[in-house]
C-alpha cells in the first residue's frame, strides 16, 4: 500500500509542476527595428508585453554597459550642449 502512496504522491506532484509549465512555440514574428512581436490578430505588443502575457515569464530592466555609456553620452549632450 505505501509504494502505491508513493506513487500517487509522485502523480500529483508532477501534475502541479505540469499545469505551472507554459510554453512558447512555433515562429514568433519580431520587428527587427523595435522588437515588438506580432500576434495571431496581426497586433503588435512590447516584446515583455508578450512574454509575460503568453508564459509565466516576469521582466526585471537593467541597462548593459554599451548602452549605459551610449546614454550617459546622449544627456550629457542634451544638458551641455554639442562639443
Amino acid at each position: 500500500m505505501a509504494a502505491t502512496d508513493e506513487l500517487l504522491d509522485m502523480r500529483d506532484q508532477f501534475e502541479a509542476a505540469l499545469a505551472c509549465v507554459k510554453l512558447l512555440e512555433g515562429i514568433i514574428s519580431i520587428c527587427m527595428y523595435c522588437k515588438k512581436i506580432k500576434d495571431d490578430q496581426n497586433s503588435w505588443h512590447h516584446l515583455e508585453t508578450y512574454i509575460t502575457e503568453h508564459s509565466e515569464t516576469l521582466f526585471s530592466h537593467g541597462m548593459c554597459p554599451q548602452c549605459f555609456e551610449e546614454q550617459t553620452k546622449l544627456i550629457k549632450i542634451w544638458l551641455t550642449g554639442p562639443d
